[in-house]
């Protein structure tokens, strides 16, 4: 197992040099190409700018754009109807930070203009911009069928495939290899799912930590394909568990799965798997469900006789969980956000005939977006976590190294920045625990995202812990995933 580990750090080492000297060539790139700035028409159909339009284009490019805006909203009044005018509009008031107000007139635009490209793809960056980053990618999917070289598409494709706001461990929907116990890292709002439910895919993603004591790894590998138009598809896959422990040795558990995924949009997206988790007779269940309503969203995630595969010694000794984990999040304002999330988990070991403890834990986080480009967050909330085992002797008896109780503020911030086909992300908290022994710590990660095709993605991430908020001492944990489409 510790060779395998080695090795694997090896490789994600090796795959992040070579993605930060791809971006930075990529950056000086992008210094002479146009499809990294600001969408700009690309459509071969559309006439050139003419008269005072050109005159507007010229004051864009020199960033006088108030100034611009009031020429456009002059020549609006009298060319209420014109492409160019609409176009440079909707354009300037996303520049100017104004997303809504671009949306808006890019809804206007296209009663004229239906379907018109340039339009549709401005309307999906303002939805990104506007955190709506399930409809954005349902749009730019769209239009990566129709241009899949289209060099903005790409890059904003790949600004959903490393969701704004809070880093995710997993940023696909289907998370049943979670660290379901790992540390608390708030999830954005409207959290992208990357999902495409007419067009088959296979994905395979490895799931790491290290801690003293022990190691887990879970390599989870799984197809997808459409079943009913764009609402309903089917997902089968197998989940290899490998842990390794000091005094205990190493071993595995797997769990062999198939499921399906159902959308109505924004309105509801459920997905349910059953499976052989091979360490007892019964199968294990899984479910994901969220649903947004206006300001609201909702996200349910359910755990029935599941592996329980967080840590090498949970793993050894044949461990399960039963849980749910419910986040409730509101939009407040455009750009700040609050959430509530509660987790409750009984784990039980021996196949599940041995009942070890029971997990409580509830969290409150704001998110306020600083910036869009780069896109910059901060966050700030509480937590409370309690471990609650049958027996106090069970902690000796049964070593999960689980910390038994804690409550600590913490807050940091979330960078990323997308370099054409590659994106770069990363963040830092502070943790200051203020129940039992208090202390200070931190932790720090990075990611990246890179999309080569329109098929192809690829996506990793490394977090460091000097002291864990759940296990004793330090932590690393890093994921890696890749996913290709047909």
């Amino acid at each position: 197992m510790k060779t395998i580990l080695q090795i694997y750090c090896v490789v994600v080492g090796l795959a992040m040099a070579v993605c930060v000297l791809a971006a930075s060539i990529w950056t000086s790139e992008a210094i002479a190409d146009p499809a990294s700035a600001p969408s700009t028409p690309q459509s071969k159909k559309k006439p050139t700018f003419h008269g005072p339009l050109k005159e507007v284009f010229k004051d864009i490019a020199e960033r006088k754009y108030v100034y611009s805006y009031r020429k456009i909203l002059a020549y609006w009044k009298t060319h209420p109807l014109d492409w160019e005018t609409l176009y440079l509009k909707a354009y300037l008031e996303r520049l100017m930070g104004h997303p809504q107000k671009s949306l808006d007139t890019v809804m206007f635009a296209l009663h004229s203009h239906p379907l018109d490209y340039d339009l549709t793809r401005l309307g999906a960056e303002d939805l990104i911009d506007l955190k709506q980053y399930r409809q954005a990618r349902s749009v730019l999917s769209i239009l990566a069928r129709q241009n899949p070289n289209d060099p903005i598409v790409l890059a904003d494709l790949l600004k959903l495939a490393v969701p704004l706001g809070f880093y995710q461990e997993d940023p696909f929907f289907d998370q049943h290899i979670a660290v379901t116990t790992g540390p608390t890292v708030p999830i954005s709002f409207d959290a992208v799912s990357l999902t495409e439910f007419d067009r088959w895919s296979i994905t395979s993603r490895i799931l790491g930590m290290n801690y003293n004591g022990g190691s887990s790894l879970a390599v989870d590998t799984f197809a997808e394909t459409p079943l009913y138009k764009d609402t309903v598809r089917f997902i089968a896959g197998r989940t290899e568990y490998l842990g390794g422990a000091k005094g205990l040795g190493s071993g595995w558990e797997n769990f062999t799965y198939a499921g399906v995924d159902l959308s109505n949009g924004a309105l509801f997206h459920g997905l349910f798997e059953a499976g052989d988790t091979q360490i007892r007779p019964s199968p294990g269940f899984y479910t994901h469900m969220t649903s947004q309503l206006d300001r609201f969203s909702l996200d349910v995630e359910g755990y029935d006789n599941m592996v329980w595969g967080d840590f090498g010694q949970s793993i050894l000794l044949d461990g399960t969980e039963t849980g749910t984990v419910l986040t409730l999040t509101t939009k407040i304002l455009p750009r700040f956000w609050a959430a509530v999330q509660y987790w409750y988990f009984e784990y039980g070991l021996e196949g599940g005939t041995l009942p070890w403890g029971i997990l409580h834990n509830t969290t409150g986080y704001f998110d306020v977006n600083v910036l869009n480009s780069p896109g910059i967050d901060l966050f700030a909330g509480y937590d409370s976590w309690d471990v609650a085992t049958v027996s106090p002797d069970y902690f000796a008896l049964y070593p999960i190294p689980m910390i038994p109780q804690m409550g600590y503020f913490y807050g940091g911030f979330n960078i990323h920045q997308n370099f054409h086909r590659f994106t770069l992300q990363a963040q830092a908290e502070a943790i200051d625990n203020v129940t039992n022994s208090p202390f200070w710590a931190y932790d720090a990660g990075a990611g990246f995202g890179y999309h080569p095709f329109s098929h192809v993605e690829f996506l990793g991430d490394f977090n460091y812990f000097n002291e864990s908020t759940v296990v004793y001492g330090p932590m690393t944990v890093y994921t890696a995933i890749v996913r290709v489409t047909f």
